[in-house]
């Protein structure tokens, strides 16, 4: 039980602990009233931000399962991507040629979620541990659609 964890050892897993529910809340409302394109292109800036280079080798079904959805609504939203010359697709390989035109045409929950998580390291350290017992979510209209905040 928590009661019997000393005080510095909860402090230490608060931060990654609300880290985790922050993302997944938000991925959740992400995945609930944002298209695919746009979920494809915030699944791929959030996963460049993790890589050192602009190639990912991963297949199309992988993506589309990482994403939950269909192969085919995903090859149609990539192929659409293409287009647009964000990125270049090929077998088991998609390159980002402008990441700039992918923040542009993603949903806010990227930014969302990185700004909440910047807040997080700044008050793990700050604050008292406090039980939480409600959720807030904050409902938002945006020109890409609409964002749910938590």
């Amino acid at each position: 039980s928590l009661d019997s964890v000393p005080l510095k050892h909860l402090s230490q897993i608060r931060g990654p602990l609300q880290s985790a529910v922050t993302q997944m809340a938000q991925n959740a409302a992400c995945n609930r009233y944002h298209t695919v394109e746009q979920q494809l292109c915030r699944w791929l800036l959030l996963t460049l931000d993790r890589l050192p280079y602009r190639e990912l080798v991963i297949t199309h079904e992988l993506v589309a399962s990482k994403l939950c959805v269909r192969r085919e609504s995903f090859t149609l939203s990539a192929s659409q991507l293409q287009i647009a010359v964000y990125n270049r697709y090929r077998r088991g390989h998609i390159s980002v040629l402008n990441r700039a035109g992918l923040e542009r045409h993603a949903c806010k929950c990227n930014g969302l979620v990185k700004k909440e998580l910047g807040r997080l390291r700044n008050d793990v350290l700050t604050t008292p541990i406090q039980p939480r017992s409600v959720v807030l979510v904050k409902q938002a209209s945006t020109s890409t659609g609409t964002c749910i905040e938590v």
